[in-house]
């Protein structure tokens, strides 16, 4: 019992001490402790470039020719024909339109983002080409349109493109 009640004793003056203490600066450790050992000084070693010499190459001498032996020609295989190159389909821009602004139209923007300086509106119904550059911007989509006359290009926001089926 006697135990407890100094524990107990014990609790509460140190909490009582840490919060007369609590916000004070703890005074500078200052420790006078001699030191058998020098202390290093380091220096810095100054770079060294590699410098790669070629070895002499051998040179060569041309052999003597003898008057009794003619040159045999090289079988000569015919030259390749050269590759044919694989066409590369064009890609077909997707046709969409501008809807979903209850009619009022939509901001068309110079670049992705709704703080992106503006071009101009375009009406809801207006045909659109995608040009298949899309952007996420504060978990908004973006896609990069242009417009049939192709005068007009820019962003839109996503949620006013509604893709249309592609011409038969």
């Amino acid at each position: 019992m006697l135990s407890s009640l100094m524990l107990l004793g014990l609790i509460g003056a140190v909490a009582a001490l840490a919060i007369l203490n609590a916000g004070r600066a703890l005074p500078p450790v200052r420790a006078n402790v001699g030191t058998s050992t020098p202390v290093a000084t380091l220096a810095p070693t100054p770079a060294v470039t590699p410098r790669v010499t070629a070895a002499n190459a051998p040179t060569l001498t041309p052999a003597p020719l003898s008057q009794a032996s003619a040159p045999t020609p090289a079988p000569s295989l015919p030259p390749a024909p050269p590759p044919t190159p694989e066409p590369t389909p064009t890609p077909q821009q997707q046709i969409a339109r501008i809807f979903n602004t209850a009619g009022l139209g939509v901001w068309v923007h110079l670049q992705p983002g709704p703080q992106a300086p503006r071009a101009r509106v375009l009406k809801e119904g207006t045909r659109v080409l995608l040009t298949g550059n899309d952007e996420t911007i504060a978990a908004r989509p973006w896609r990069e349109i242009e417009t049939e006359d192709h005068i007009v290009k820019g962003w839109v926001q996503g949620d006013f493109i509604q893709l249309l089926p592609p011409p038969p």
